[in-house]
């Protein structure tokens, strides 16, 4: 298994981090967004979509005490779309095809959203 590193940026201070072991055939990501002062874990709004397709992509918990809720909603024939995961505070998993992703994590009005380009494969 390869092990990467992704770093996102969810305020001036503190940011968070997130943690990718990817399988050899690229398709299962397990990640925690960790306060990076702190190194605890956060509770975040995951929004995963395909950068060449366009398809949203939805996490799971990976830990047994964790939650993962979907949220899917479109208005209409309109390209107005809110899809996104509200994750715990726990580890999760993303199960990717090869290709190249954009993940945007929120966590709170007091930090600004972080986006991070995940390239798997």
């Amino acid at each position: 298994m390869n092990l990467c590193s992704l770093s996102l940026l969810l305020a001036i201070l503190p940011f968070v981090s997130l943690t990718a072991v990817v399988a050899d055939d690229g398709t299962l990501i397990d990640l925690t967004v960790v306060d990076a002062d702190t190194r605890t874990v956060l509770p975040c709004r995951l929004y995963v979509q395909n950068t060449e397709s366009g398809e949203w992509h939805f996490a799971s918990s990976a830990s047994p005490d964790g939650s993962a809720v979907e949220y899917k909603k479109q208005v209409g024939a309109t390209p107005s779309v809110e899809m996104h995961t509200t994750l715990s505070a726990h580890p999760f998993r993303l199960q990717l095809a090869p290709g190249t992703y954009r993940i945007r994590a929120e966590h709170g009005k007091e930090f600004a959203p972080a986006e991070q380009e995940l390239v798997v494969g």
